[in-house]
């Protein structure tokens, strides 16, 4: 059979149209693209709630830094801001709450959008301002952005993060749970049950006091605690790859080259730390 390369050609064009028009649609109901054109825009939305009878705050960003500051007032106040540069048509990420049965939700969300090879970047922040006196839980997931919170007493604090940091100053919580990836934690004068799960990514603590057990899982990161010098507390610590050292006088039941564990002076609270590939460090001079 002759082969008809005229033919050919003509059912290959058409492929190739239906393509292109096929893609025209979707970008065209998705968002749409300019290949030349890069918007610059500026984002400010503000919300407020009233903070009565609100037991718990959950946070949901993709990046976008968040900064939870306790204030002199008596609602919630929500500042989301910053800018984009995209070439997306429709492509603007939006502030989302809803408050029901005494939970406030906060969402960072973007729309549904083809992204192939388009410019999407942006340097956006999400402040919460919250009464001093707030004393319920908060819950804050993260995709590539920073939580920085401070000056709280609360009943618990979760942070699941992926690439983002942690940085917590003078927080006392009855749970602190931590579960991290690509990303630093630094606990600076905190007090609470912890329990924290990283992988690649250094955690700092620094304890006011040792009030509750703390348990910390790593792969790939440092682990250094700082304890008030009068600390008692029994330990268990475990590195496959890394040193191990404490700070605090100890009698030792257990020791290799990859553990330790024993107890220092009559300890009721337990320290336990595993970590893959990091050092383990226990200090005096916690704060």
């Amino acid at each position: 059979m002759k082969f008809n390369v005229k033919k050919f050609v003509i059912i290959l064009a058409s492929i190739m149209a239906g393509s292109f028009i096929i893609a025209g649609i979707l970008f065209y109901v998705t968002g749409g693209i300019s290949t030349v054109a890069v918007d610059v825009s500026q984002i400010q939305t503000s919300k407020k709630y009233e903070s009565e009878d609100l037991e718990k705050i959950i946070i949901k960003t993709v990046n976008t830094d968040v900064d939870i500051i306790p204030a002199v007032i008596k609602n919630v106040d929500i500042d989301f801001y910053g800018n984009i540069r995209t070439n997306l048509v429709r492509g603007m990420p939006e502030l989302r709450t809803f408050l029901e049965d005494g939970v406030l939700t906060v969402e960072i969300k973007y729309p549904r959008a083809i992204r192939l090879g388009l410019i999407n970047l942006s340097q956006l922040h999400l402040d919460m301002y919250i009464p001093g006196e707030y004393s319920g839980d908060i819950t804050v997931i993260t995709s590539s952005g920073d939580l920085n919170i401070k000056d709280l007493n609360l009943g618990s604090l979760d942070f699941q993060s992926t690439s983002g940091e942690l940085i917590a100053d003078s927080v006392t919580a009855q749970e602190i749970k931590i579960e991290s990836t690509s990303g630093g934690i630094m606990l600076a004068s905190v007090e609470g049950a912890l329990a924290a799960n990283t992988i690649s990514g250094d955690l700092t603590a620094s304890l006011k006091y040792l009030s509750n057990d703390l348990n910390v899982k790593t792969l790939s990161g440092d682990v250094t605690i700082g304890l008030p010098e009068n600390s008692e507390f029994i330990f268990d610590l475990n590195s496959a790859v890394g040193d191990i050292s404490n700070e605090f006088g100890a009698k030792i039941s257990f020791i290799d080259s990859g553990s330790m564990e024993g107890t220092v002076g009559e300890g009721t609270f337990k320290i336990t730390v595993e970590s893959t590939s990091g050092d383990i460090n226990i200090l005096k001079g916690g704060k």
